[in-house]
Formats: structure tokens, C-alpha cells, sequence
């Protein structure tokens, strides 16, 4: 079974989306995967999770769009950049469904 984070912090409301989408990427890979909701609440507690921004969504452990090395962890909304450039404030499903595939 997988292991899916989806760390946020309640300033940004684009997780609840992002878990939608998530939650139908599982289904359409057809794996087990069980979900835990991460509130990040402080800079403190963004810097311990390696937070770097709502929604970060991370499959056994590891980010599904690594950040650049320079980012910085913080308590802020994340944008993702879809395959055609376009940004958006959830990450694309293609990178999910990557990310679940690699991970089996």
C-alpha cells in the first residue's frame, strides 16, 4: 500500500481541490493507497516537513514536484506549472499519476 500525504496549511483553500484530484488519480491508477491530511500551522512546523507550500503532496515520502534546491520551506499558497506552461495552484494529474506509478 502507498503512502499519500497531502500536507496544507488552512490560509489556502486549493488542497481541497487538490484532494479531489488526488483522490481521483488513486482511483483511475487503480492502486492502495491510504491519504493522510498534514496541517501545517507555523513556519516551524513548514521548515520539520520540508513544507513548501499548499498543496504539497508526497508519495512514500517523496514530493511528486520536487521544488527548485533554493526554495525555501514556507506557509504560503504553491504553485505547480502544468505540461503546456500554464500555472496552476494544484499540481497537474499527469504528476501524480507519475508519482503513484513510480512508487508501485
Amino acid at each position: 500500500m502507498l503512502n499519500v500525504e497531502l500536507l496544507y496549511f488552512a490560509g489556502c483553500p486549493h488542497y481541497q481541490r487538490a484532494l479531489t484530484v488526488l483522490q481521483e488519480a488513486i482511483k483511475a491508477a487503480k492502486v492502495h493507497a491510504s491519504i493522510d491530511l498534514v496541517a501545517v500551522e507555523t513556519q516551524e512546523e513548514a521548515e520539520r516537513q520540508r513544507f513548501y507550500g499548499s498543496p504539497t503532496i508526497r508519495v512514500n515520502g517523496m514530493d511528486i514536484a520536487p521544488p527548485d534546491p533554493l526554495t525555501q520551506p514556507t506557509l504560503a499558497c504553491r504553485v505547480y506549472r502544468a505540461a503546456q506552461g500554464a500555472l496552476s495552484p494544484i499540481p497537474p494529474v499527469e504528476a501524480i499519476a507519475a508519482a503513484l506509478h513510480g512508487a508501485i
